[in-house]
């Protein structure tokens, strides 16, 4: 029997996966991850991914029985944050004053490990690190540092619980600030 790996997240994870076909992977890191693993070790692994574009870790956390739990993976990579920050940031024009919850964002977090893990005691999970670039659309945000801030207060956030989970650490967002200084087209990543 083939081990489940499993991609859950949003809109970096989904990447166009077409919801009609059951094994649509999408065009991101999945689709890479799958066919680099699927070529070394034909027939080991069965790739499933359940991203959806714009999700928060709440809305996650309302699919999380059907979309990760009755699927029962081996692996489990996340990727889930910016959504978060995008959708407090524009509830905060209404209350100016409002802030963000980490604490319970976290613990909502280590919930659904928790769930996980209580479903398989094996079970590997890789946690990314939420991230947002300076490069394009986002970059030109008047107020890009306080987005900027927050998810780098979440990805900080997600590699305490990596560590606390012994759960592999995809540092996404250093490795996308590395990328942008040495691409010399703005706007390539």
């Amino acid at each position: 029997m083939s081990k489940v790996i499993l991609f859950q997240g949003d809109s970096i994870t989904d990447c166009g996966r077409d919801r009609k076909v059951s094994g649509s992977l999408g065009s991101g890191y999945p689709r890479y991850v799958s066919a680099d693993l699927g070529f070394e070790n034909p027939g080991e692994y069965e790739f499933l991914n359940r991203g959806i574009s714009g999700n928060t870790l709440a809305q996650l956390a309302d699919r999380w029985q059907n979309d990760a739990l009755s699927l029962k993976p081996d692996v489990v990579s996340i990727l889930v944050g910016i959504n978060d920050v995008y959708e407090f940031m524009r509830a905060k024009k209404e209350n100016p004053d409002s802030t963000f919850d980490f604490a319970s964002w976290e613990k909502q977090y280590r919930s659904l490990l928790d769930s996980l893990r209580a479903n398989n005691s094996n079970i590997k999970i890789m946690i990314g690190a939420p991230f947002i670039s300076n490069d394009g659309k986002n970059g030109k945000l008047s107020n890009y540092a306080e987005y900027d801030s927050m998810v780098s207060q979440l990805a900080a956030i997600t590699k305490s619980i990596a560590h606390d989970y012994n759960a592999a650490f995809l540092p996404f967002d250093r490795m996308f600030t590395q990328l942008i200084a040495q691409q010399p087209r703005p706007g390539y990543w």
